[in-house]
Formats: C-alpha cells, structure tokens, sequence
C-alpha cells in the first residue's frame, strides 16, 4: 500500500462508522489507511505502527467507545505529538482532559453526505494538513445506469445488479470475518463497571466527598480503559462494581471503598483510605486508583479465554498483584504464597503460573518450569512469564544485550497487552540511547496502564531524556496526582526541576523527597541541595561545596549514581564524572538500565569525550550498537554518524 495520507483511528464497536468515513475520505480523493485493510500474513503491531508514522494526518474518531480504547489514546498522543492530530466527534462524549482543548470537528450528526458543510469543513482541514487536492472525477468510464446501452440490453443491466450484489456480499463477509476475532465470551472486566453512590456518614464534607469519590473513579476507570455507569445501587448479574462508604468525624476523612462481583455479590477487594479534611481529593483519588489498579489486576487475571474464576481466585489475584506491586520483603514473600496457592489451585491458568514464576526467587529450575509452563497454556496471558524470563536473562548475562532484547521483543510478540514488557522495552531501549523509538512503547504502556506508577514516572523520564521538559512535567504531575508518596516519581519531579530550566523549583520538590524517603540520608539531601543552590547562584564557592559533597555522598553509594553523576557534568566536573563512572561502587551497581542517564540532553559533554566511548564499550552497549546496526539518537546530532561508527570500532578494538 503506498504512503497514506490519512491515519483513521477508531474503536471496533464504531466499525461501520469508521467506514463511512474511510469511504467518504477515499471519495474525496486521500489514501485512507484503517485496520480494515490489513491484508493476510502481516503483523498488526508493525503495520499499524509503520501506517501511524507514514500518515500524513491522524483523525481519531471520538466515541463512547473510543474515549475508553487504550489504543485509540495511545494513537491519539502519538499524533497530537506529531502535530498531526485531526479528531472528530462521532458521538456526544467527554473526550480525554489531554485532548479537551484540541479543535474538535463535530460529526455526530453525519450520515455520510458530502454536501453537509461541517463535513466540507473538516475534509479541509485535513487537506491543509496533507497537501493533498480535491479529488477528480470522470463520466467516461462506465455508462451512466439507465443508458440507452442498457435498456436495449437488459440482460446486461441483470449481469451488472448480479456482479453488484456479489461484490457487496464479499465485502459483507470479509468484514464479519474480520470482525469475528474480537467476538467471544464475555468476561467481567468486559461489562461496564457500576459506580454506585458511596453512603455518606457525618455531614456536608462526607456528602461532598461522596460524590467526589464516586466521579473520581469514573474518571480514573475512563483514563484505564473502562467502560462505566454511575448508578445509585447496583444491579444486575454482569461485571463488577465499586461501591462503598465515606465517613468524617474529628476533622478526618476516611473512605471505605469496595469491589464487588455482581454474578455472587460477594467482594472480592476492599480498602480503607484517611487524612483530615483538608486532604479529602487525596483521599478520593487514592481510593479511586487503588479500585482500578485492582481491576487492572483482574484484566491481567481473565485475559485467557475459557478459563473461568471464583470469587476467592478473584480476590487472590488481585491481593497477589498489589502484593507485587508494592515490593518490599514482606509483601514479596505475601505474594510468593498467594500466586503459589493459584498455581495449584488453578493449573491451566497462564497468568497464575507466570505470576508464581516472577515471585520465585531461589529456585532457578522451578522458575524456569512455571515459565515453560504459562507459556505453553497460553502465551497471550502469559506476560508475566515473558517478564520474569527477561530478568533471569538480564541477571544471567548483563552484558548480553541483544539477547536479553530478542527475549523481550518475543515476548512482546506473543503477550502484546501485557503493559509491563512494553515498559520494559521502553527501559531497554533508553539504556541503548534509542531515545525516539524507547518513547513509542512508553506511550503504549502508559496507555494500557496509566493508574501504575513504575510505568508513569518511566514516562516522564523518557520525556527528560528527549529533550523535552514541559511534557516531562505533565507526565510526573499525572503520576504525583495518583501516588504523592511514591519516592521514584519524586525523584523524577526532582530531576526535572534540578536539571531543567527551573532549578530554584528544585528546593522545595527536594524537601518533599526528605519528608516521605528513608533512602536519602541527610548526607545525600545536603549534597542535592548545594548542588542546586551551585546552579542557581553560579559561584565558584558554592560549586566546590556542591562538589565535595557530591563525591563524599556517591562513593559509597548512599547518592544514586544517577543523581550525582549528571549534577557533576552540570557543574563542570567531566574529569571527576568519568572517575566516579569508574568507581568500584558505580561497577557493583551498573546494569543497562541504569545506564539511560547517560543520554539525557545534560550530559552531551560527558558523550563529546573520547573516555565515552569506552564505558560505552564496558557496558555491552557498542556491542548492541554493532550487532544491531542502529545507533544512538545524538549520532548524527552532537557527532556525525561516520564518527560515532569510526569511535565505536575504535573503543572495540582497545577492549
């Protein structure tokens, strides 16, 4: 298929919609590319990804539906950071906030004629976007229906309706056919979820907080990918819903908030959430992400068709995988022994047996097993086996690196929704330099998950590394919104204040970090903050301070390398970076995906250096770079592409 003109980007449940419109742009003369014309043996992922970068505009088609497709938002930020974003309202929806002040056109009244003018109007736009012309037409290449042609020749007229009916009768069952995939089972993360009313308990403020409560986790299951419907009770025996009950007494608010299964009525989670009354919105929305993330967990668990869970797998699933996602020791072990009790319980589970693999820890060949095993059952809702098979290779050969990728990307291959390996990838490749491609699978993690943390604050850094702070500041304030005290998103909205364009910012995000880490001592804060005070003053005094400070806080690992390394290369201390680079604590700590740091646009100075290139070539990465044949995005920006090539084989050949 040549170059398309126009991207069109839809949920499936609008697929006659989509259509219309397909047929209507081809009609005015763009080359429309939409899934529909995937053809046999070609690779959805590649495909789409290759059409959504060709395309000269993107139009997004806005629905009920598509509001809360993952991949119609993931498409729709790819565009709108492209600058070729050109959406239209199919139907009356609240669109995501990201998008609310993006020029909208209104269709939703379209019945598919090109005479109607907002249709007029929206075609040029998208002609000024593609550079393409108003589409021709021609008389001459068939006789007009009920020519004299025809009428002395009805046979032919007969021949013309039956060729006619055949064409549409293809069609109609290429479409089913293409249509019958997504058809099966219902399951019940499927079904919309019923947000009732939260009971209210003591006064205006829990009344208030009640409904804040109940349209915030609407909110939060639109920005997840749920369809939902607010409700006073639920009903019905489909799905799940979120109730619960909001409480104020003494100046605190609490919210008990509940998910229950409507087949049993039975609750499968439930969690209690506090502060004073001042802080009941943090209230509401720890509550809300907390439900989601639950039913996030619940997604994972029931992907696998044919597999039929009861409330106690439900309820296990969902307390292993918060287990898991809190990672400490204690909730480790937890999490050991819930997905260990699955495993058994439920032995043709894939997820039950990936997540049994990926918390165990000190039996190689067992891990290896439940790995072999969940893939085997079925690949698709095996992620976390995919996952837990990338670490062990990471573990095994650090240096390793095009094969613990030819790992990740089989994975990513057989289990395309699992949002973890895409944010996996997205840490790989920003360890490679690859800054560009590592971002595209970031935006599809953050798309299939936005309530987790890990996969928020990644897409903030990748952001950092690209050059761009202000999107990197959106995305920390996204994930600050939903985890406040979550010490890595801190440290991200540290880093960019500290390295940014703002770093008198940098005080107060630093003493926020000091109130909610037992990871940074005093020792560490100090240097951090005289590091700072070093960037905003300019003064030589305060420079060696930060210095000194540094290198005492980094050498024996309490600052992260990651911090203190780029903070020297601001201040001017390259010589003493590369020291520190070469440092035995540094060497201990090292792995690739420690390693993206190095590509952030603060460090260019520390990338002009000769010395680069041999701590490229330590860590396994111009190795990568060779094998692969690509390179990292500031060759051909800050140094050519034939000097990047002409160093690399250099530092290979002093190895």
């Amino acid at each position: 298929m040549p170059t398309p003109d126009i991207f069109l980007s839809y949920n499936r449940e609008d697929a006659s919609r989509a259509k219309q419109f397909a047929d209507a742009l081809e009609a005015e003369g763009f080359c429309v590319w939409w899934d529909a014309t995937l053809r046999s043996g070609e690779t959805y992922d590649v495909v789409t990804e290759t059409a959504l970068d060709e395309a000269r505009a993107v139009v997004v088609l806005w629905s009920p539906n598509s509001v809360n497709s993952r991949w119609v938002r993931a498409e729709a930020t790819e565009a709108d950071r492209a600058r070729k974003l050109v959406p239209a309202m199919i139907a009356p929806c609240k669109r995501p906030i990201m998008f609310e002040l993006t020029q909208t056109a209104e269709l939703s009244h379209w019945k598919g004629e090109r005479s109607d003018k907002a249709w007029q109007a929206f075609v040029s736009d998208l002609r000024r976007h593609t550079g393409v012309g108003a589409a021709t037409t021609t008389s001459s290449t068939l006789p007009a229906s009920g020519s004299e042609e025809d009428k002395k020749n009805p046979r032919s007229t007969m021949r013309m309706t039956l060729v006619i009916f055949a064409v549409l009768a293809v069609g109609a069952l290429a479409f089913a056919l293409y249509l019958l995939p997504f058809s099966g089972t219902a399951k019940l993360t499927s079904h919309p979820v019923q947000v009732a009313s939260f009971t209210a308990e003591g006064g205006p403020a829990a009344t208030l907080l009640a409904s804040s409560l109940k349209n915030t986790t609407q909110e939060v299951l639109g920005d997840a990918g749920f369809r939902s419907r607010l409700v006073g009770q639920p009903s019905g025996n489909d799905g799940v819903a979120i109730k619960g009950t909001v409480i104020t007494n003494s100046g605190k608010v609490t919210a008990f908030i509940q998910i229950e299964h409507m087949p049993t009525g039975e609750t499968v989670w439930s969690g209690q959430f506090e502060d004073v009354e001042a802080k009941a919105e943090a209230v509401a929305v720890a509550a809300a992400v907390a439900a989601v993330e639950s039913l996030n967990t619940l997604r994972d668990a029931e992907r696998q068709d044919g597999l039929r869970l009861d409330p106690d797998d439900i309820a296990d699933f969902i307390e292993g995988g918060n287990a898991v996602s809190v990672f400490t020791p204690n909730s480790e072990g937890k999490a050991f022994e819930i997905f260990q009790r699955l495993a058994a319980r439920l032995p043709n589970s894939a997820h039950a047996h990936a997540m049994f693999a990926l918390t165990l820890r000190d039996s190689p060949e067992r891990r290896s097993a439940e790995i072999a095993k969940a893939i085997s059952l079925d690949p698709r809702a095996a992620g976390a086996a995919f996952d837990a098979r990338f670490s062990d290779a990471r573990a095994v050969s650090p240096r390793e690196l095009v094969k613990q990728e030819d790992l990740l990307l089989d994975g990513l291959r057989q289990a395309p929704e699992f949002a973890f390996l895409s944010m996996r990838e997205c840490d790989f490749l920003s360890g490679m330099g690859r800054i560009a491609e590592a971002r595209k699978y970031c935006v599809k993690a953050i798309a299939m998950r936005p309530t987790s943390s890990p996969i928020a604050w990644r897409m903030s850094r990748v952001e950092s590394l690209g050059g761009d702070p202000g999107l990197a500041a959106k995305a920390i304030e996204r994930a600050l919104r939903y985890y406040p005290d979550a010490f890595t998103a801190r440290v991200q909205d540290f880093r960019v204040k500290a390295f940014g364009d703002e770093p008198e910012q940098a005080l107060e995000r630093l003493a926020r970090l000091q109130d909610i880490s037992a990871d940074l001592g005093q020792r560490e804060i100090a240097a951090l903050r005289a590091f700072v005070r070093a960037r905003v003053s300019g003064a030589a005094g305060d420079k060696a301070e930060a210095v000194a400070g540094l290198l005492d806080a980094a050498r024996d690992g309490g600052l992260p390398y990651d911090l203190a390394i780029p903070s020297l290369v601001v201040l001017g201390e390259v010589d003493q970076a590369f020291v520190l680079l070469g440092s035995s604590v540094v060497l201990n700590q090292r792995t690739f995906t420690g390693s993206s740091f190095l590509f952030g646009p603060e460090l260019a100075p520390l990338r002009a250096d000769p010395r680069f290139w041999q701590l490229a070539a330590r860590e396994g990465l111009v190795d990568y770079w060779l094998k692969r044949e690509v390179w990292p995005d500031f060759c051909g920006k800050e140094v050519s592409l034939t000097q990047c090539k002409a160093l690399a084989a250099a530092s290979t050949a002093r190895k």
